[in-house]
């Protein structure tokens, strides 16, 4: 699985949750996140370096807002998202603030 499918399939599963408590819990890992993608990954080739640069910038967002609750570290749930959705925004597919 390429990082793009890896990411897309986060989003998938992201956007099929209904609006609810963990989508917001989610929402509140997964939008510092992408702000920091937004700002620090202009083009697809620096999302992949940022992607594979490490994942401690990421945990200490999800760490701080959800000390006691390790299922919200996951890579998959909440990191993986925020690329894919700074990957779309990247090759045109969705506005660069998306509403979240």
């Amino acid at each position: 699985m390429t990082d793009e499918e890896r990411w897309l399939e986060a989003l998938t599963t992201y956007e099929g949750l209904e609006m609810g408590r963990r989508k917001v819990e989610l929402n509140s890992i997964i939008r510092p996140v992408l702000e920091r993608l937004q700002r620090d990954a202009p083009t697809i080739e620096a999302l992949r370096e940022l992607y594979h640069g490490g994942d401690d910038w990421w945990l200490a967002i999800a760490r701080d807002g959800y000390p006691s609750q390790p299922r919200m570290w996951e890579k998959s749930r909440t990191a993986d998202v925020a690329y894919g959705m700074r990957y779309k925004q990247l090759t045109g597919q969705a506005p660069t603030k998306p509403p979240i």
